[in-house]
């Protein structure tokens, strides 16, 4: 596959080069220097070009905006050379151009991309890669890695950004909530958090971000989109087990200022509105019999909000069981008021709450009504070379594409840097479509979904010795977009492109 290569330099000296390096249907690969006859040295201070983003895109398809990232850009400058259509300069390190359509109906093609602006400089560092188009009927996609280690993400619609726990080992934003956009993989604001920022959770109208501070036995509220810090929440500590901290939180449907908590070291479910506790919480394990059903509540593991902010689903094993557990709110607290035997797998396996099907979901595959505890289908994760492995896959529904992504590695996979994608219809349990993503590395942790078309998971470092994972070197965000998130046309798995 041939690449695109990236210039910086007026538009006469780009048609002289482009001459030069393809006249004899090559591609230059050198290295620019007025030593070695290649080409004039780029002066210092002059505009350069570092990277681009998308990194590829399959022949054929739409035009699309191109993200030329760099330094020492400035007013006036213009991308040209593929038949752009316009060029904004958004800051000294990025501009953007619109590609159109026409300019990548053919893989291969060699172009030369350039960038016009006094002084001239030549860059030829950056590729971008045309792929061979999609096979009929199914759909393309690309894939991007933004190397960063942190503990959680959440996306925020209303800024268009992902919001990332960065941690301290990472070096460079370490203890912060750090922006990410998706769209270009560019890292954006970033604030200090300290206490090795945690669990995330984005307020129902987007207007706050809630971070738990591990070493801080806290949650730190920051205002969006600016990030401004605002409100610590103080979450206390257990006599014997020491201090409690966020093992997960959720915000309140409807309610930007409620949260409600699940407190790691025992501390149990607690319902927050703002910074003040509300007295009435459900503990976090021991035999407590729940109504007159006098089923013993075990340890909990994960919650969801009911998209009517009554309710709080649970789950958590008992007596080597899973069991689903309703968690009643008022203006008083939480308490447990009802609970059932529950198919939803191992209770690591992760659980979710769809508003528009009113069911639960978990990683294993299975989906359950809560209002009666009992399973409603499964999706069928062996529908891909073996199965997807049991209790590391992670999930993602979306009610408004009526789609359920799957990410896992098969029985062929297992042991090797490659995962499969699958999309399954969210009401039918049908398999839609596949993707192998390769070159993966750590473990998936969370999967969300962004923007009109996009995917994105988190890794972690594996525990070789027991199969977890914890946060360590080599973790990222693997961003997916493309045609295949909304439209996973089912003609076989095809694999992503090397990643760039």
């Amino acid at each position: 596959m041939r690449r695109l290569w990236f210039v910086i330099l007026p538009m006469v000296l780009a048609v002289l080069v482009f001459g030069a390096l393809t006249g004899c249907g090559s591609k230059f690969t050198g290295t620019l220097c007025e030593s070695c006859g290649n080409g004039p040295t780029p002066p210092t201070g002059g505009a350069v070009v570092t990277s681009v983003s998308p990194a590829s895109v399959a022949a054929g398809g739409p035009g699309f905006t191109l993200t030329v990232t760099g330094n020492n850009f400035a007013q006036g400058m213009t991308v040209g050379g593929i038949g752009t259509t316009s060029t904004t300069y958004v800051s000294s390190t990025e501009m953007q151009a619109q590609v159109p359509a026409s300019a990548i109906a053919n893989p291969g093609t060699l172009t030369i991309i350039a960038v016009t602006s006094p002084p001239s400089t030549l860059n030829f560092g950056v590729g971008f890669t045309v792929t061979d188009a999609a096979a009929p009927g199914n759909s393309g996609f690309t894939v991007s890695n933004v190397a960063i280690e942190a503990n959680d993400m959440v996306w925020d619609p209303s800024t268009q950004q992902i919001y990332l726990s960065v941690l301290g080992s990472n070096g460079t934003n370490g203890n912060t909530i750090t922006a990410l956009n998706p769209a270009n993989a560019q890292l954006g604001v970033s604030q200090a958090a300290g206490g090795t920022p945690d669990k995330l959770a984005i307020s129902s109208d987007d207007s706050y971000l809630y971070a738990g501070l591990d070493q801080m036995d806290s949650i730190q509220r920051f205002a969006l989109p600016g990030l401004g810090t605002d409100i610590s929440i103080p979450l206390g500590s257990d006599p014997t087990l020491g201090a409690y901290y966020a093992m997960q939180i959720a915000s309140a449907p409807g309610s930007p200022h409620t949260l409600a908590v699940l407190r790691g070291n025992n501390g149990g479910v607690v319902i927050y509105d703002d910074a003040q506790a509300r007295p009435t919480s459900v503990p976090g394990s021991g035999y407590n019999p729940i109504g007159s059903t006098n089923i013993l509540l075990g340890s909990i593991g994960t919650i969801r909000w009911k998209a009517d902010g009554s309710t709080i689903y649970a789950r958590g094993p008992v007596n080597s069981g899973e069991y689903l557990y309703i968690l009643s709110v008022t203006s008083g607290g939480v308490q447990a008021t009802n609970g059932y035997s529950s198919d939803l797998g191992i209770y690591g396996s992760g659980l979710h709450y769809l508003a528009t099907t009113g069911y639960l979901y978990s990683n294993g595959g299975q989906a359950v009504d809560p209002a009666t505890g009992n399973t409603v289908g499964r999706f069928p994760l062996n529908a891909v070379g073996g199965g997807l492995t049991y209790g590391i896959d992670v999930m993602v529904p979306d009610g408004s594409l009526n789609i359920a992504y799957f990410l896992g590695q098969t029985q062929s996979e297992s042991g090797t840097s490659e995962y499969t994608l699958e999309a399954f219809d969210l009401t039918q349990f049908t398999l839609l479509g596949s993707i192998a993503v390769p070159n993966v590395v750590g473990v998936p942790v969370k999967l969300i979904r962004w923007g009109t078309n996009g995917l994105a998971f988190l890794t972690q470092t594996r525990n070789t010795n027991d199969g977890s994972t914890a946060p360590g070197a080599g973790d990222g965000v693997y961003l997916i977009s493309g045609a295949f998130v909304t439209n996973p046309a089912m003609q076989g798995r095809r694999t992503a492109p090397a990643l760039q």
